[in-house]
């Protein structure tokens, strides 16, 4: 008759001491771990400041006169505005930004969208202005929208 003695997961040394491999253990373990931190959710906190309104009267908006303004309207034909001068179609736009340019150099560009001004619009612009090599352009937000 076979007969089978109980396996346990050991080892001897060389003095007769018996020793237990935890590796699959840590193993497991670590596995476990790395699941809960990758799926467990996690509040982000934030806190609000009240900023005193003391010294608003006094402030003063920072001068920048060399600008490029570029405006997108949403659901007209003449979408676009450049420094205040409505262009009905982008072959102008692209004209009126390269002169704008060579004029102001080191002009700082901003992005003023609409909305509901298509998403299409405003990546023409972006890639115009990465063609052109210019990149240092802001896109500029309606802090009253984002609240809504």
């Amino acid at each position: 008759m076979i007969q089978t003695t109980p396996r346990v997961m050991s080892t001897e040394t060389a003095a007769g001491a018996v020793t237990l491999d935890l590796t699959a253990l840590l193993d497991v373990l670590f596995m476990l771990l790395v699941f809960f931190l990758l799926t467990a959710n996690s509040q982000e906190r934030a806190l609000n400041i009240d900023l005193p309104w003391q010294g608003a009267s006094q402030a003063q908006p920072l001068a920048n006169e060399k600008k490029i303004t570029l405006t997108l309207h949403s659901g007209e034909e003449a979408a676009w505005e450049v420094n205040g001068v409505r262009l009905g179609d982008w072959s102008s736009v692209e004209q009126t930004l390269r002169q704008l340019h060579e004029q102001q150099p080191k002009a700082e560009i901003i992005i003023a969208a609409d909305r509901m001004a298509p998403s299409e619009r405003l990546l023409q612009a972006l890639a115009f202005l990465q063609g052109e090599g210019l990149v240092a352009a802001k896109i500029l937000m309606d802090a009253e929208q984002m609240r809504r």
